[in-house]
């Protein structure tokens, strides 16, 4: 029966059917919250704010966040996938929403009240619009769990190797000198001398923090017979570069910025994964998990992959107004899903035919640099939307900033170039024994991360062991941290998997405005969130609050004119039949009236005074 109020099904209907992922949980949570007769009153908070609560209900043999999957059936019904009108498919899946809980809950017919005030019940367009408000400010995810706390004690257990490794390595990085270097660069200009311009440019682009060194190599190509020809060769490269940072820099005074990661999480993002949040931002400046050998990482940039990246993570932004058709992130990630989820639109998962635009993927697996998502939003300008990017078992990304803007970023010189460039050799040589020295100094600086930010050390760092880590390092040093890498990257692999769950979590709370005649592009005056303010008790919500939490709480109070009676109500029509109310759903006007309205509401009290408890009923 419960299930059925629900609407519950494994799939979402309409033409093509598609799954809903994980969505059992959340029958699971119902069967057993049923069997072990959980207060009635526990029952209604965990189906509206389950993600909430301090307390979870944990199942004692599978470890599953059974409050946390109650929240599942918001998400549950019928969903098209691919509506031409994006607003009316959000305004019909609230509609459907409100329906769902008002009847279950209420015994009322809240939704008729979309286009105007209910014409019998004492039911106003505000109360429709204030739940609408709720609705529209809980949005659906894929809750990631880690039932048993597994994967926790796993992490645990890496840290505890990966500090002395992380020791290990920056010993490493500080021991280098001027001659290991010296000896990095010859070898390396000769490599580059003999490769083709085309493979040339893959290895020393533009951005690249290294691309001053294409100096020497046209040295050592031309011979000390051109020497004079230094001062106009610094010049012209010293020009490019510039010209690159100014056009950069129009572009960045143009764009809007959306998020900046340098001092953690900002306000208003949420970052989703198994175990606690700060494993994500937490660690060393070392990276495991790219390559063969460790590598330096920036600082200031939230990664997920700081203990591996056999994980689920998602990070969410806050609601913003779509002003602009490109989303341009400075970051580096592999088969990260990048989404602009537009009016809460939840199906671009499934299909791709009209909504394909805001699902894409991004690989930048190697140098930091400026991605933009590649979909074309001008069809959403004026819409709402938030920003997610996604990532499996296998991927992972790091992300320094957010900015939207009208068109994509052009390329930017790297800030480590730029400054090398600032400086005034006289001659090759002059330029060599610069360059030998900044990247030692690099290579100090990277293990101190807070003096390093400023010019992106680790990044030239990354570029000098990438290219040639043996003639770097020397063979028995590079040969020791390969070992320490595959050791991190054995471990990552042993990681547990996680748990997901349809469910809920709090969005940017806004309030809904009045919908003309129903019209979603028609708009009245904004209506604050919640339901029935006037006739049951009622805490305005706080201002983040999308006011689920008020909501439940509103619900189960015992001087509550509607809860208890209604599922009374529904308890006895379950049992014999027929309720003393023959109409279960609707328990207003046009409803029936009851049979026994004292034996109704005695039994409404004696619920309460019971606990709530259904089996005592």
């Amino acid at each position: 029966h419960w299930l059925d109020l629900m609407r519950y099904a494994e799939t979402l209907g309409h033409e093509f059917d598609y799954p809903i992922r994980h969505i059992w949980h959340y029958r699971d949570s119902v069967v057993d919250a049923l069997n072990q007769d959980i207060p009635y009153r526990q029952m209604i908070i965990e189906h509206l704010v389950g993600d909430l609560v301090e307390s979870p209900r944990i199942h004692p043999l599978t470890g599953i966040d059974h409050s946390l999957a109650s929240t599942g059936w918001w998400w549950l019904g019928d969903s098209v996938h691919a509506p031409v009108d994006i607003k009316s498919d959000l305004a019909t899946r609230i509609e459907n929403q409100v329906d769902v809980f008002s009847k279950s809950f209420l015994g009322m017919t809240v939704a008729c009240a979309r286009c105007h005030d209910h014409k019998f019940d004492a039911i106003s367009l505000s109360d429709y619009y204030g739940m609408v408000g709720i609705a529209q400010s809980t949005r659906r995810r894929y809750a990631i769990t880690d039932p048993h706390g597994w994967i926790a004690q796993h992490r645990r257990s890496m840290q505890q190797e990966m500090v002395p490794a992380n020791q290990s390595v920056n010993h490493a990085w500080q021991s280098l000198g001027s001659e290991d270097v010296s000896r990095w660069i010859d070898f390396q200009l000769s490599q580059w001398r003999s490769m083709a311009d085309k493979e040339l440019q893959e290895q020393l682009p533009p951005e690249s923090p290294l691309y001053p060194l294409r100096l020497l190599i046209q040295q050592q190509s031309a011979g000390v017979d051109f020497q004079p020809q230094f001062a106009d060769q610094w010049r012209g490269l010293s020009n490019k570069l510039s010209e690159m940072e100014q056009a950069f820099l129009d572009w960045q005074a143009h764009s809007q910025p959306l998020a900046d990661f340098h001092s953690g999480l900002p306000e208003g993002w949420t970052l989703e994964t198994a175990g606690p949040e700060n494993w994500l931002n937490q660690g060393s400046n070392v990276e495991w998990f790219d390559e063969a050998m460790p590598l330096p990482e920036r600082a200031g940039v939230l990664r997920s992959g700081v203990w591996g990246r056999k994980q689920y993570v998602t990070l969410r932004s806050p609601d913003f107004k779509v002003t602009e058709t490109h989303v341009c992130f400075e970051m580096r990630g592999k088969s990260t899903q990048s989404v602009v989820c537009v009016d809460n639109y939840f199906m671009g998962e499934f299909h791709g035919l009209l909504f394909g635009d805001l699902r894409k993927p991004i690989d930048q697996p190697h140098d930091w640099g400026w991605v933009t998502h590649a979909g074309d939003l001008r069809k959403y300008i004026g819409h709402n939307a938030f920003l997610s990017l996604e990532v499996e078992p296998g991927a992972w990304f790091e992300i320094s900033q957010v900015r939207i803007a009208d068109r994509a970023p052009p390329a930017q010189p790297h800030p480590w170039a730029m400054a090398l460039m600032r400086s005034e050799p006289t001659d090759y040589s002059a330029f060599r024994d610069l360059a030998i020295k900044r990247l030692q100094q690099s290579l100090q600086f990277v293990c101190h991360p807070q003096t390093a930010d400023l010019l992106h050390q680790a990044d030239v760092v990354r570029s000098l062991i990438r290219l040639n880590p043996q003639m770097l390092l020397g063979d028995e040093t590079a040969d020791g941290l390969k070992r320490l890498a595959q050791r991190m990257q054995q471990l990552d692999q042993q990681q547990p998997a996680a748990t997901l769950l349809t469910a809920a979590s709090e969005g940017t709370a806004r309030d809904a405005a009045v919908n003309l005649r129903g019209n979603p592009n028609r708009l009245g005056d904004v209506v604050p969130r919640g339901l029935f303010q006037s006739q049951a008790p009622w805490q305005a919500p706080a201002e983040r609050s999308s006011g689920r939490w008020e909501l439940a709480q509103s619900l189960v109070d015992p001087k509550h004119p509607l809860v208890s009676r209604v599922i009374v109500n529904r308890i006895w029509h379950h049992l014999l039949g027929r309720g003393l109310v023959a109409s279960p759903d609707n328990l207003g006007v046009l409803g029936s009236r009851p049979t026994h309205p004292e034996l109704l509401d005695w039994l409404a009290d004696q619920l309460i005074q019971n606990d709530w408890s259904i089996k005592w009923l």
